[in-house]
């Protein structure tokens, strides 16, 4: 299945919510079923790193306990989490595919828009695998582990709004 959402989060910059997610210690300040969340093991810390030995931006290792509600089960993950600026243009988040607005102000205001990615990728350990693909039940278990392949997160400010 793929999941798509769009919004706006008034009152925090694209580089404030991307430290906010990268903070392990806070996500449950954004997150209110998360139990816990611990970096395993971090690559890069500083989402500026460039041509850094793992690329650019931050890289890490999380492991996330969280409760769902519906069931009252507790699922654990294991994700690699990437992140780093990205270069994104005014023209590039036209919805309707227009070039109308040709004013200078918005060639000036292309040049410069402030983005962020997210991306995280699940892993499992070879032995986490077989058991995964040994068990026929879809049913979660106290303490099971769920896998969300990727998972990609596009932070960016709204046009003429930096804190939007």
């Amino acid at each position: 299945p793929l999941f798509k959402a769009r919004g706006i989060i008034p009152g925090i910059s694209p580089l404030a919510l991307t430290q906010l997610i990268l903070d392990s210690t806070k996500v449950k300040l954004y997150n209110k079923f998360a139990n816990n969340r611990k970096d395993l093991h971090v690559f890069q810390s500083d989402l500026n790193i460039v041509d850094g030995l793992f690329g650019d931006g931050s890289l890490k290792i999380v492991q996330t306990e969280t409760s769902i509600p519906i069931c009252n089960k507790t699922i654990n993950v294991v994700n690699f989490l990437h992140a780093r600026p990205i270069k994104l243009h005014h023209d590039d988040l036209r919805y309707n595919g227009s070039n109308e607005d040709s004013s200078e102000d918005s060639r000036n205001y292309a040049e410069n828009l402030n983005a962020y990615i997210i991306v995280s990728r699940s892993i499992y350990s070879n032995e986490e695998m077989t058991e995964v693909q040994k068990s026929n039940s879809s049913k979660a278990s106290p303490g099971s582990r769920n896998e969300v392949i990727w998972g990609v997160n596009i932070l960016r400010e709204v046009p003429g709004y930096p804190n939007k």
